[in-house]
């Protein structure tokens, strides 16, 4: 300090003055960070807020040992300059694809070593983005910290959309194959796109295979489950009905008073078709147990079916029963009872 204040006679003149600034903007940024913080408490909770919600973010990445060798130097980070390496050949649009999914083939494949460098580059910036989240304080918050961990997930963010886009068309080839009148090509699509998403962030690039074939596995696996739920809880929905149907006097072998029940008895169901959706009915069929083989169903178990939350379930039901009982009320008022029904 005394040799800043008192710089000897060699020291050129100029750097007296400089030395002095960043003494003084030494001293002063930390000062004024801490006054800062005391004076807008406001600013320290945001701080905190966030510190604590990359603290309680799962960071998940393929570990490779060549990430601990790079360390800190930047090596596999992406720039604004560092384009992937493409395919030049130019994909043909598949006939019947909607107009929406055709402007996915403009977008050029990644070549291997593209592709390769890529994945690296996503893990890396998460490994890096886990090593210095590993360093915060969440009481203490450093802001410049927080900023970079943030910076190095956005920077993982970019690169995962990328490798994502890239690859859409496969999605779009697989869906084309499955669709059916029980799941439906835009319905595939969507659920094709997250099962892409799981599959990207379970890539291990080190390996060597293409992701292509990783993929194509992964969203064949995920899409091949859910049309076969979907077929199931189709054939049990139209196996309740039938059971229902069935299950209704035969009006032949009835007498009169019970004709009239057995025409009131098919009206609702009728009523029951016509004001309740095909998930309504699912779920109070599977309520019922109309399917000898399951029987009566939990919420936890139709919700597990239907991918909806167990409270979910339970609103659909109490709002079909509701339904039908407004339907049935209307449909067979008191004095279109017969007579004997009435005094009884």
């Amino acid at each position: 300090m005394s040799q800043l204040l008192n710089p000897s006679p060699v020291t050129p003149r100029g750097s007296i003055g400089l030395l002095a600034a960043e003494r003084d903007q030494a001293v002063a940024e930390p000062l004024a960070d801490g006054l800062a913080g005391s004076k807008n408490p406001s600013r320290t909770t945001d701080l905190r807020a966030r510190a604590k919600a990359l603290i309680d973010q799962e960071i998940g990445f393929i570990h490779n040992p060549e990430f601990l060798k790079a360390g800190d130097s930047g090596k596999f980070k992406i720039t604004e300059s560092a384009a992937p390496e493409t395919s030049k050949r130019s994909a043909r649009v598949p006939d019947g694809i909607p107009a929406y999914f055709a402007a996915l083939y403009a977008t050029p494949l990644l070549t291997a070593t593209g592709e390769t460098e890529l994945f690296r580059r996503m893990n890396y910036l998460k490994f890096l983005a886990n090593t210095k989240r590993s360093k915060l304080n969440p009481d203490r918050p450093d802001r410049k910290r927080i900023e970079e961990v943030e910076s190095l997930l956005q920077q993982a963010l970019s690169v995962r959309n990328l490798l994502a886009e890239s690859n859409l068309r496969l999605v779009v080839s697989i869906a084309r194959r499955l669709a059916d009148p029980y799941y439906a090509f835009d319905d595939i699509v969507s659920d094709g796109n997250l099962a892409l998403l799981n599959a990207i962030e379970k890539f291990d690039f080190s390996r060597g295979f293409r992701f292509s074939t990783y993929a194509t596995h992964v969203i064949q696996r995920d899409l091949y489950r859910h049309s076969r739920r979907r077929r199931e809880l189709a054939k049990r929905t139209a196996s309740g009905v039938d059971d229902w149907l069935s299950a209704t006097p035969d009006e032949h072998d009835v007498t009169d008073h019970q004709g009239e029940v057995f025409d009131r008895w098919q009206h609702l169901l009728v009523l029951m078709q016509q004001e309740l959706t095909p998930r309504e009915q699912t779920i109070l069929a599977m309520r019922l147990g109309t399917d000898l083989e399951t029987g009566p169903q939990t919420l936890q178990a139709i919700a597990g079916q239907l991918g909806i939350s167990k409270e979910r379930v339970r609103q659909l039901e109490v709002r079909a029963i509701a339904r039908l009982q407004t339907a049935a009320t209307q449909a067979y008022r008191p004095e279109d009872l017969p007579a004997a029904e009435c005094e009884q």
